[in-house]
């Protein structure tokens, strides 16, 4: 999913030195398609599904930051702190549960969260596909990548009264978020 550590999370899927089924280029549109969709995918039948997460007020921000600083689209942040982000391809805002539905996202994936990465990534390949101690060692030493400068500080973007209208939006981002994080973001 955009906006979630993807271009990191690919670096440490190198690093792992495991052997991987596809992978898409960073450059590559395809790197956003759904399983459903891809192109070059092979069969995933029962495999587990794995995707990356983040609380969604800070995805919401991120991906508004994004289409403005790098796209150079001109964004008012109202819609984002309503819950929407910004599609640059249709030309409209979407409510971010779009993006869950798109890929299929459910409660029975293994999620990733964003703030703790490298941890999530080494306990999944525990789970499913242990490696190394040097590869372990490697991606806990890895840099961050494709971060972007901007004030992440929250009470800077949204009220309580938007997080609370965000979440209300984004019933599925907010049964996914208490899912991995235990509950939702507040002021």
């Amino acid at each position: 999913m955009p906006k979630t550590g993807g271009t990191t999370t690919d670096r440490l899927f190198e690093l792992s030195g495991l052997p991987l089924l596809w992978r898409d280029p960073q450059s590559s549109p395809l790197k956003h398609v759904p399983p459903i969709d891809h192109p070059n995918l092979p069969p995933l039948m029962d495999r587990t599904r794995v995707i990356n997460i983040r609380r969604l007020p800070q995805w919401l921000l991120s991906n508004w930051q994004h289409k403005r600083g790098l796209m150079g689209l001109d964004l008012e942040p109202q819609m984002m702190c309503q819950g929407f982000f910004y599609r640059h391809k249709d030309q409209k805002w979407y409510p971010a549960d779009w993006w869950l539905d798109l890929l299929g996202v459910n409660e029975s994936w293994v999620c990733l969260r964003l703030e703790y990465l490298k941890g999530d990534l080494l306990k999944t390949f525990a789970d499913f596909e242990p490696i190394g101690w040097k590869e372990a060692c490697s991606i806990r030493l890895a840099r961050e990548r494709n971060r972007n400068s901007y004030s992440r500080t929250i009470e800077k973007w949204f009220s309580a009264k938007d997080l609370t209208r965000i979440y209300e939006m984004n019933p599925r981002w907010t049964a996914l978020e208490v899912q991995c994080y235990g509950k939702t973001l507040d002021l």
